[in-house]
């Protein structure tokens, strides 16, 4: 019986930190954002905004930007890498900020938007 309470409790334990984790990170921060693009026909954008963007907590992930992002592959400010070559997203929170990166491209393009920001 207390072998059985004691499974109960650290699993309890471990799925409720991901659940706080993932609420904690929930909600509005404010950013600077970086856009930068560029084509092969020699047409560059280079420019810096101000911007806010959401974060949702989703059971056992968090979504940015419709991007489901697992709890676990953000646990003591690790940084998120999902994609490959030019087209990407890396992800990245250290206390009450954010760090995330999207870039897409090919066929003799790319552009990026690179958001730093704050929690409201």
């Amino acid at each position: 019986m207390r072998l059985g309470l004691v499974i109960v409790s650290i699993t309890i334990l471990l799925f409720g930190c991901d659940k706080y984790r993932a609420r904690r990170w929930d909600g509005t921060y404010v950013c600077t954002v970086h856009l930068n693009a560029w084509d092969m026909t020699g047409y560059t954008i280079d420019s810096s905004y101000v911007d806010t963007i959401e974060v949702y907590a989703q059971k056992r992930s968090v979504v940015i930007f419709g991007n489901e992002i697992p709890v676990d592959s953000l646990r003591d400010e690790k940084l998120y890498y999902e994609g490959y070559v030019h087209d990407y997203i890396r992800v990245q929170f250290k206390g009450d900020s954010i760090y995330y990166l999207s870039s897409s491209g090919g066929l003799g393009g790319n552009g990026s938007y690179e958001y730093r920001g704050i929690k409201k």
